[in-house]
């Protein structure tokens, strides 16, 4: 198996919730601002919603019990551009674990952490690098109970290939977001 599909697979079991029954799943875009910097320059990315190439995900899935604190939800991005027979692609995930410090309250401010990757290639060659990230947000839930807003601070590190040539950096950004729940 190669190892971007392997992360996917791992991904995808970790994110599977024992008890589906029990609890609600999530769904809901990101909007952005981020710095992104390595050893050479750094890059300010507004994303309207955020975006695989801006280094942030735009699309959240989650799932969530009202009486847990604790939360999963999956960031994923993709981009794909192709011109004149050549194409170029993005795909972003990451698994991300999310604790409320308001208890059992939906609402109120959260801790959050997680693992990924990014995959960038062309039509001839792919790579595949790892990444990691928390953040520290606040969530406001819907006076129907339906969703949410949230607004979240997050630093991300996505790690080198030099048999690709590309460098480390880190993004620092602040996302908006809301989520619109299942019952």
């Amino acid at each position: 198996m190669s190892p971007s599909r392997f992360v996917v697979v791992a991904l995808l079991v970790a994110a599977w919730p024992s008890s589906a029954v029990a609890g609600m799943w999530s769904v809901g875009p990101n909007f952005g601002i981020s710095v992104n910097a390595n050893q050479n320059a750094s890059t300010t990315v507004v994303a309207w919603p955020g975006n695989s190439f801006g280094f942030q995900p735009g699309l959240r899935i989650g799932y969530l019990e009202r009486t847990s604190p604790l939360e999963f939800y999956v960031d994923t991005g993709f981009l794909m551009e192709s011109e004149s027979g050549s194409s170029f692609r993005i795909l972003q995930a990451s698994g991300n674990f999310q604790h409320r410090l308001s208890g059992r309250s939906p609402s109120g401010p959260y801790v959050t952490a997680g693992l990924g990757f990014w995959m960038i290639g062309d039509g001839s060659t792919t790579s595949t690098v790892p990444s990691l990230g928390a953040g520290l947000g606040a969530r406001g839930v819907l006076r129907h109970g339906h969703g949410a807003f949230r607004g979240e601070f997050r630093l991300d590190h996505f790690f080198e290939d030099q048999g690709a040539g590309i460098d480390a950096f880190t993004a620092l950004g602040f996302k908006l977001g809301f989520d619109l729940w299942t019952k």
